[in-house]
């Protein structure tokens, strides 16, 4: 089983994440920029290897499009501000994640959708780490294969 963990510190006055993983009992820590992709993909990572029970999905919202192609995913459903991660889990429950860096804010698109996925009921976490996801599923009574 290999356990991820996140540590923001300062080196040289940049931002920069430390990442340490254990794996047969080795741990090698790995320090790089923080960046809201490699938080993202690294909670992804963390969201399989420890629910993998549930469907995790990135609907990719974001980027740059053509105004053509901008227009066709507007009328196929696609929605600003969306969270970053959808989480299905076992009769029906999904929670939704928004990942941000350390000093990344919410878009007022991003506050309107998640106040309206809350009032429709769904469990919605802003989190800047695999720390935060896991607070987030364990506030929720999401059990994971992590020990404890």
């Amino acid at each position: 089983m290999m356990r991820l963990s996140h540590d923001t510190l300062i080196n040289k006055g940049q931002r920069v994440q430390v990442v340490r993983k254990k794996a047969r009992g080795l741990s090698l820590d790995h320090a790089f920029p923080v960046d809201e992709t490699k938080i993202h993909c690294s909670i992804v990572q963390w969201l399989e290897a420890v629910v993998p029970w549930a469907e995790v999905h990135h609907s990719p919202n974001g980027g740059k499009r053509s105004e053509v192609e901008a227009a066709k995913f507007k009328r196929m459903g696609t929605r600003a501000g969306r969270p970053d991660i959808e989480i299905g889990l076992p009769e029906g429950r999904t929670l939704f994640l928004e990942v941000k860096t350390q000093a990344g804010d919410l878009s007022k698109d991003q506050k309107d959708c998640i106040g309206r996925l809350k009032k429709l009921g769904f469990p919605v976490g802003v989190v800047r780490s695999i720390d935060e996801a896991r607070s987030f599923l364990r506030t929720h009574g999401i059990e994971t294969r992590e020990a404890a």
